[in-house]
C-alpha cells in the first residue's frame, strides 16, 4: 500500500479494546498521539482487534498482550496444590482458552509479549531467587524455557493463524498492534479481489 493508503486507513481505523483489558495506558496514550480513534468494549476473545472501513474484524484479527514472560508464565504454565486433594492443578490455562476460541472463529490470534525481543529472550528469561520467594507458587527460575516451549508447540499445533509478536520497550506496543492489523487488513482486501 502506497503512502496515501496507509494515512487514509488510519484515518477510518478504530482500534477495538476489550473491557477487561488494564494497565495500558501506555498503548492508549500512544494511539492518542498518533490520531488513532479507539473504544472500549466486551470482547469474546483477545485483547485488541479493530474495525475499518465499515468491517469489524473482531473475529478475524486479535491480539492478545502480556507484559512479559513472568504473566504470560502465569497464564499458560503455573500450578498450584490444590488444598483438599494436594494434587498439583493447572491454573494457567487461560492463554489455552483464548487460543481455542480464536482457532474456533478461524481468526487470526497475535501474541504480543512486551519487555523482549524475540523468542531467544523468551527462553533465556530466568527469575531470581528472590522473585521466586515472592511466587510462592512457581518453584523454579527458568520460567523463560518452559513458556518458549509452551509457545513453540502451539505455533506448530495451530492450523490458524497464531503469531508471536514482541515490544520492547513497552511504548512500541501501539506501533506494533497498528502494525499487525494494517498488514491484515492489505491481505484481507487484497485477497478479496482475487
Amino acid at each position: 500500500m502506497s503512502d496515501y493508503k496507509k494515512r487514509k486507513w488510519l484515518e477510518n481505523v478504530t482500534v477495538i479494546i476489550d473491557s477487561r483489558e488494564k494497565a495500558n495506558e501506555h498503548i492508549t496514550n500512544e494511539l492518542d498521539r498518533l490520531g488513532v480513534k479507539w473504544c472500549i468494549k466486551k470482547l469474546d476473545f483477545g485483547d485488541y482487534t479493530f474495525k475499518v472501513y465499515g468491517e469489524d474484524f473482531s473475529e478475524k484479527c486479535v491480539i492478545e498482550r502480556k507484559s512479559g514472560v513472568l504473566e504470560l508464565y502465569g497464564n499458560t504454565i503455573e500450578r498450584e496444590t490444590d488444598p483438599k486433594t494436594g494434587r498439583w492443578v493447572n491454573v494457567g490455562g487461560r492463554l489455552e482458552a483464548e487460543i481455542e476460541r480464536a482457532k474456533k472463529h478461524k481468526a487470526q490470534l497475535s501474541i504480543l509479549i512486551e519487555g523482549v525481543e524475540s523468542m531467544r529472550e523468551v527462553k533465556n528469561t530466568a527469575l531470581t531467587k528472590e522473585q521466586i520467594k515472592k511466587f510462592k507458587n512457581i518453584k523454579t527460575s527458568d520460567i523463560g524455557k518452559r513458556v518458549y516451549s509452551w509457545l513453540r508447540k502451539r505455533e506448530q499445533n495451530n492450523s490458524g493463524g497464531f503469531r508471536i509478536i514482541f515490544a520492547n520497550p513497552k511504548e512500541t506496543a501501539a506501533a506494533r498492534i497498528m502494525e499487525e492489523f494494517y498488514y491484515f487488513t492489505s491481505n484481507h482486501f487484497y485477497n478479496l479481489k482475487k
